[in-house]
């Protein structure tokens, strides 16, 4: 089955796009939640929010990663409402999202016309452990669909668990990479 990759600000790649022209839509948007303060989520860029100072990484920074709360929540609905208008009727749509920003994502996919489906856990065995507090080794992938799912066309049963580390090393290309 062809696919096709598009890169670059999604708003402007989605509106450029004919409607009911994609099965899926996975997107890994970014969470705007790194960091202990509120300064911190919004003076600091990516790069410093999830690379330590001596990981060694010569990874590409991104941008979009400093927005408030609410700022997030209306962004995420623009680009999920262009999704929605894209995915034909049945289809899916599955974001990655943390713990901080789960609720908002929740509330940004129904609020762009999709059904909400549930929540998937990503397990990551190799987190970094945190002195005194529970380790954050889990992430979120928020699923929902277009409408009714017809599960004659994929006749499987899918687990609401994953676990996967994040590439390390030469392997890792982004710095909030997925397996």
């Amino acid at each position: 089955m062809p696919f096709c990759l598009h890169q670059g600000d999604a708003l402007s790649v989605l509106s450029g796009l004919p409607d009911d022209c994609v099965d899926s839509v996975i997107t890994d948007p970014p969470y705007n939640s790194g960091g202990r303060t509120a300064k911190e989520r919004t003076t600091r860029s990516a790069r410093q929010k999830y690379t330590s100072a001596n990981a060694g990484h010569a990874l590409p920074d991104f941008t979009g990663e400093n927005m408030d709360q609410r700022s997030y929540g209306f962004w995420l609905t623009q680009i999920m409402t262009e999704a929605h208008r894209l995915t034909k009727t049945g289809g899916t749509a599955l974001l990655f999202t943390d713990w901080r920003q789960l609720p908002v994502t929740t509330d940004a996919i129904q609020a762009a016309g999709w059904l909400w489906r549930g929540v998937l856990a990503w397990h990551k065995p190799q987190a970094r452990p945190q002195k005194g507090r529970f380790t954050q080794n889990c992430e979120f992938i928020v699923w929902a669909s277009n409408g009714a799912i017809d599960g004659s066309r994929n006749p499987v049963y899918l687990p609401g668990l994953y676990s996967a580390s994040q590439p390390s090393g030469k392997g890792r290309h982004h710095i909030t990479q997925k397996p």
